[in-house]
């Protein structure tokens, strides 16, 4: 890695590669995204209610959904503080 476009190029095909293992990777044949305008055509902008189907999948359990690796739910409820 020498300039910083060769940077972003190499860290693009890194998070394309592990992405495309995942539902939504494949869904959206990441394994086929070859640079950033094929990315672009492949993952289009979108809402959070565009995601709420793979949100519900990883709160169904499962693992490999949209990032790859065990999924840590943030929504859940905190454990109580010890009261003092």
């Amino acid at each position: 890695m020498t300039t910083a476009v060769g940077d972003q190029e190499v860290i693009l095909k890194d998070l394309v590669k592990t992405g495309s293992k995942t539902i939504f990777g494949g869904e959206h044949h990441l394994g086929e995204v070859k640079g950033h305008e094929e990315f672009r055509q492949a993952v289009p902008i979108r809402d959070y209610e565009q995601f709420t189907g793979y949100i519900d999948q990883i709160k169904g359990g499962e693992a490999q959904c949209i990032m790859a690796g065990e999924a840590h739910l943030s929504c859940q409820e905190p454990p109580a503080l010890p009261a003092g």
